[in-house]
C-alpha cells in the first residue's frame, strides 16, 4: 500500500532491473523533451535513478518550460540536468545539445476547440523541426490509442496493424505527428517509436480513480463506455525508456496499456466492495470502447510489474485513505462550483470523441476547502497539511494542464474551461507544451 505522496512519487520513478540493464547497454545521453508534464519528471527521474545504479556515467536531460520552478529545482536536485525551453522556437531547438537517445512527450491535447491552429502546430509543426534537428538520434515519440477506431469489448483491443480512424482535430493532429516521424524516418533514416499509451494511471489520476470516487462519493457511474485499458505510470515509464531499444527506420509501433480489459461495471462493483457502499449506476450500456491489444509491447518488453488488479488495489487503499485526486490540491475553482452537477457545456464536445465523456455528461467541483498560502497568495485546498507547504512559497497561479480527453477528473484538473472563458472561469494557460501535462509542484517542502 502507498501511504503517502513522497512515497508515490518514488514507486513512480523505482527502476526495475530491466531498467538497469538496459542503462548498462545503451550508449548514450538521454534527452526528454516535454519533461515538466504528467509523466516527464517521473520518467526523468527513474532514467536518473537506473543509470546511476548501472554505474555508466551519463547526462539526463529534461526540457520543457518549466512554467513551475519547483519542478525544474527537483529534477535538478536529483541529478537530471534542466533545461528551460520554449519548444515552439526554432532558434532555441538548434540550440538543445546533441543526444543519441531522445524521448519525445512534448505535445497539446486540450484546447483544440479554442486554438486548433496552435494544437496543429504543437503536434505536427514541432515533430518536423525536432526531426531535422536529430537526424541520428533514436527518437521514442509518445501518441495515443485516440488514433484507432472504437472497439466492442468482446472483439479485444486495436493492434499496430489495425489502421488509424482518428475523430476530431486531437486525434487527427496526433496522427499527423506520427506521419511526421514516419516520413523523416523513411526519408533520412530517423530511427524512431510511435508510443500509442493508454491509459496511465497514478492514484492521483486516471479511470481508475474516477470510478473509485465516484463510488466512494455515492455519485452514480455512467455505463456509456463499457470498458477500458489501464496501465501503472511506473510500468508505462519503464516501457518508454526501454523502447530506446526498439527504434527502427521504417518506424516501430508499439500499443502500450496493460493486458486487461476492464468492464466498467466491474471496475464500481469492485470498489463497491471495498468501501462497503452499494454501486449505482447510470446510462444505457454501451457496446464500443476505446480499447488497445498490447500483446507486442509484453511479447518484446516484459508484462506489467503491477496488473490491473493490483492497481485497482492501490487506487481504492489511496482513495479510501484520503489520497487527493490533482483536483483537490491546487487551484481553486469558483466558477465549477457554480456549475457542479450541471451538464457539460455543448461547445466543450462537438466535433471531438472523449472516450469516457459523454456530450451530457456533468460537472463536479471539489469538495474541499480552499484558502491563501504563501507571498503569491496561491489558493491551496485544506488537503494538503500545513507543514508541507512552506510560508515562502512562489507557486504560479492558474497554472492549466494538458491532458488527455479520456476522464472527467483530468478534464476538470486541466482547466477544462480553457474555450469557455467568455463565461467568466479563470484559466490560464501555462503548460501547453507538456504533453498530459499536470502541475507537479504539489508538496512545497519547508527547507
Amino acid at each position: 500500500m502507498i501511504a503517502n505522496l513522497e512515497e508515490l512519487e518514488d514507486r513512480l520513478s523505482q527502476p526495475s532491473p530491466a531498467d538497469c540493464a538496459l542503462m548498462q547497454r545503451l550508449e548514450g545521453d538521454i534527452l526528454i523533451l516535454g519533461a515538466g508534464g504528467k509523466m516527464g519528471p517521473s520518467l526523468a527521474r527513474l532514467a536518473r535513478r537506473a543509470a546511476d545504479n548501472a554505474a555508466r556515467p551519463r547526462r539526463i536531460i529534461a526540457v520543457s518550460r518549466f512554467q513551475s520552478g519547483s519542478v525544474a529545482r527537483d529534477l535538478s536536485a536529483r541529478g537530471v540536468e534542466v533545461i528551460a525551453c520554449e519548444l515552439l522556437d526554432p532558434a532555441r531547438i538548434q540550440r538543445l545539445p546533441e543526444c543519441l537517445n531522445i524521448i519525445y512527450m512534448a505535445g497539446r491535447k486540450f484546447g483544440s476547440t479554442g486554438r486548433p491552429d496552435l494544437t496543429w502546430a504543437m503536434n505536427v509543426l514541432l515533430p518536423a523541426r525536432v526531426a531535422e534537428r536529430f537526424p541520428q538520434s533514436r527518437m521514442v515519440a509518445f501518441s495515443t490509442g485516440n488514433v484507432y477506431a472504437l472497439r466492442e469489448p468482446a472483439h479485444g483491443g486495436a493492434r499496430e496493424d489495425d489502421p488509424p480512424v482518428p475523430v476530431g482535430e486531437y486525434a487527427q493532429s496526433c496522427l499527423g505527428r506520427e506521419r511526421v516521424f514516419e516520413y523523416h524516418s523513411q526519408a533520412a533514416g530517423l530511427r524512431c517509436l510511435l508510443f500509442r499509451l493508454n491509459y496511465a494511471v497514478d492514484l492521483r489520476y486516471g479511470v481508475l480513480v474516477d470510478i473509485a470516487r465516484q463510488v466512494f462519493a455515492g455519485q452514480p457511474v455512467d455505463l456509456a463506455v463499457p470498458a477500458f485499458n489501464v496501465i501503472w505510470q511506473g510500468d508505462a515509464n519503464s516501457y518508454a525508456l526501454r523502447s530506446l531499444e526498439l527504434c527502427a527506420s521504417p518506424p516501430a509501433i508499439l500499443n502500450v496499456t496493460g493486458a486487461e480489459t476492464i468492464a466498467v461495471r466491474d471496475a464500481a462493483e469492485f470498489f463497491a466492495a471495498r468501501f462497503g457502499r452499494q454501486p449505482r449506476f447510470q446510462g444505457s450500456p454501451g457496446t464500443l470502447a476505446l480499447l488497445s491489444d498490447a500483446s507486442r509491447c509484453h511479447a518484446l518488453l516484459g508484462p506489467p510489474q503491477v496488473d490491473s488488479a493490483a492497481l485497482m488495489e492501490m487506487v481504492a487503499g489511496w482513495v479510501q485513505a484520503g489520497g487527493p485526486s490533482q483536483l483537490d490540491m491546487f487551484n481553486h475553482r469558483p466558477a465549477l462550483e457554480k456549475y457542479d452537477g450541471q451538464p457539460l457545456p455543448a461547445e466543450i464536445t462537438k466535433n471531438e470523441r472523449y472516450a469516457f465523456i459523454k456530450p451530457d455528461a456533468a460537472l463536479f467541483a471539489s469538495q474541499f476547502k480552499f484558502s491563501k498560502q504563501g507571498r503569491c497568495g496561491a489558493e491551496i485546498s485544506e488537503v494538503m497539511p500545513p507543514s508541507l507547504i512552506a510560508p515562502e512559497v512562489d507557486c504560479p497561479k492558474g497554472i492549466s494542464v494538458c491532458s488527455s480527453p479520456r476522464e472527467p477528473a483530468n478534464l476538470t484538473a486541466n482547466g477544462l474551461f480553457t474555450s469557455l472563458s467568455e463565461i467568466g472561469l479563470p484559466v490560464h494557460r501555462k503548460n501547453d507544451h507538456d504533453l498530459a501535462s499536470y502541475p507537479h509542484c504539489f508538496i512545497y517542502i519547508k527547507r
